[in-house]
């Protein structure tokens, strides 16, 4: 993978971390599966512990607004609780993709 677009993964995975307490943090999408182009943006899939008391929506605005300053590179990010991401496995969903086919970042 490109230097630049690690740095950035990297630097979107940190400031996740520091902004909610997650589980498992995914890249998913063009970068994850070694087919970026030109418009690609990184795409990030947060597993947050099931305490968190934040609606999905909710704490994806909180790591949008963490990361938005930050990155260089568009991000898109999606959160889902831990309890969820496993039985949402179970049928053939983006979430059993993310964890098949994704790249586990943290966790």
């Amino acid at each position: 993978m490109n230097p630049k677009v690690q740095e950035q993964i990297d630097l979107i995975k940190n400031i996740i971390v520091a902004t909610l307490p997650v589980e498992q943090i995914y890249l998913f999408g063009s970068y994850a599966y070694g087919k970026p182009h030109q418009d690609s943006d990184l795409d990030f899939y947060v597993v947050l512990d099931d305490k968190v008391e934040l609606r999905n929506i909710d704490a994806a605005i909180k790591i949008r607004k963490a990361i938005d300053r930050k990155k260089e590179m568009p991000a898109d990010i999606l959160t889902s609780k831990q309890s969820v991401f496993r039985q949402r496995q179970a049928a053939p969903t983006l979430e059993r993709q993310v964890a098949r086919e994704g790249i586990l970042l943290y966790g």
